[in-house]
């Protein structure tokens, strides 16, 4: 039910029962009524994107949008954690640390549309997706983590065809070392990978423009990385 529903209050004035904001830094009644509705009805894919795209605003004038997306986030994050380090344990206050961390990024995006407006050079935002491969070719994508910089560092990677198809994978113990030579370490079994498969037609993606210009043949500065390069 969506109509509107007036009410007499002790001042003579009239209220919208469930349109008008009840409660402060919530929305109406209305809203909260369709949305348990939609949570009975949506599949995962549409309550996320119904989520992820939703217009309203949260605590704190934050967009619930921005909410959600940073409390999914923060929980994968805190679960892979909890995964790897034995000693780890959730945050008790959660609710704080996920609006603080919102509020964080919402503070720094309008700080961004701030310096654009006078235009001064700001960080560029890139939308991050796999893309296929062109026909009979492969592509190598990996990933490594540091627990410290210098810390212990273990790399991965995968090898795809163009329809997504698994070729092979491996992950590796590299040992302590820094970030960027764990980057580094994490192209040489890679390559291996795809060598040993048979694999001629390779297409190399990193996440680190630091190990990419150091990989770029017409680059003109040597590394203290040279050896492995």
């Amino acid at each position: 039910m969506t109509h509107v529903v007036d009410w007499s209050i002790g001042s003579r004035e009239s209220t919208r029962f469930r349109h008008d904001r009840w409660v402060p830094l919530h929305g109406p009644l209305i809203d909260l009524a369709t949305g348990e509705h939609f949570f009975f009805i949506d599949n995962k894919e549409q309550w996320l994107l119904r989520n992820l795209s939703c217009s309203r605003q949260g605590s704190g004038d934050i967009s619930w949008a921005l909410i959600f997306g940073v409390n999914c986030w923060l929980f994968w994050k805190w679960r892979n954690k909890a995964l790897f380090d034995p000693h780890f344990s959730r945050p008790h206050e959660c609710t704080g640390i996920i609006f603080k961390t919102a509020s964080g990024f919402a503070f720094a995006r309008a700080a961004s549309d701030d310096l654009s407006i006078h235009n001064i050079a700001v960080k560029e935002w890139r939308n991050v997706g796999w893309r296929k491969p062109f026909p009979e070719w492969y592509k190598l994508n990996m990933d490594e983590a540091s627990k410290g910089n210098p810390g212990n560092a273990s790399v991965g990677g995968l090898a795809q065809d163009e329809h997504g198809r698994w070729l092979g994978g491996f992950v590796r113990n590299i040992g302590i070392t820094t970030s960027i030579t764990v980057e580094l370490w994490v192209v040489k079994p890679s390559l291996e990978l795809a060598w040993e498969s048979g694999v001629r037609k390779v297409i190399l993606e990193v996440n680190s423009e630091v190990v990419h210009s150091l990989l770029c043949p017409n680059r003109t500065q040597m590394s203290e990385h040279e050896a492995l390069v």
